[in-house]
C-alpha cells in the first residue's frame, strides 16, 4: 500500500508557491528530483530519511524534464529555443552540470514532452508543430523527424 511521507522534522524555510512541473527519482529510488516551471529550480530530496540535499536554479524556465538513472542524465526543455542534457555530479558548488544544447525551434510557448530510452543515449521530444524528435543524445544530434499524418 501507498503511503504519505512527511518531513520529520519538518523543513526549516517556508515554502515558496511554486509549480512542480515534473519529478523523478534519481540514485536508484533513493532521492527525488523536483523540476519547477516559473522559478527556475531543481530541487533534490533523500527519501529516507526525509530531507532536501541541494537546489539548483537554471538560467531558462523548465517545460518538461526526464531523469536517466543510468547515466545520471537530466534533459530540460526550456521553453525558448533548446532542450539542455545535464549531468547530475557530486560536486558541492554546481550540482548540475550542462554538457549538451539540442536546439529546436520553438514557434509557440507549449510545454512538449520529453523522454530518454532505456540506455539514456536516446531521446525523445514532441513539438509545438506535431513532429516528434528522436535525439543521439553522445552526439547531441537530431536522429529522425517523425511528422504527424
Amino acid at each position: 500500500p501507498m503511503q504519505c511521507i512527511s518531513a520529520d522534522p519538518p523543513f526549516s524555510h517556508d515554502p515558496k508557491p511554486a509549480f512542480a512541473i515534473s519529478v523523478h527519482f534519481f540514485k536508484q529510488g533513493k532521492g527525488i528530483l523536483v523540476c519547477y516551471l516559473d522559478s527556475h529550480e531543481i530541487v533534490a530530496f533523500c527519501v529516507s530519511p526525509w530531507k532536501e540535499l541541494w537546489r539548483q536554479k537554471l538560467v531558462n524556465r523548465i517545460g518538461s524534464s526526464a531523469y536517466s538513472d543510468p547515466l545520471s542524465y537530466l534533459l530540460v526543455w526550456n521553453l525558448l529555443d533548446a532542450i539542455e542534457v545535464y549531468q547530475l555530479t557530486d560536486n558541492h558548488t554546481c550540482h548540475l552540470l550542462l554538457i549538451k544544447t539540442l536546439h529546436v525551434r520553438i514557434r509557440r510557448n507549449h510545454i512538449c514532452d520529453v523522454q530518454f530510452d532505456c540506455t539514456g543515449k536516446s531521446a525523445i521530444s514532441g513539438s509545438d508543430n506535431g513532429e516528434v524528435h528522436l535525439w543521439d543524445i553522445d552526439r547531441g544530434q537530431l536522429k529522425q523527424v517523425l511528422p504527424h499524418g
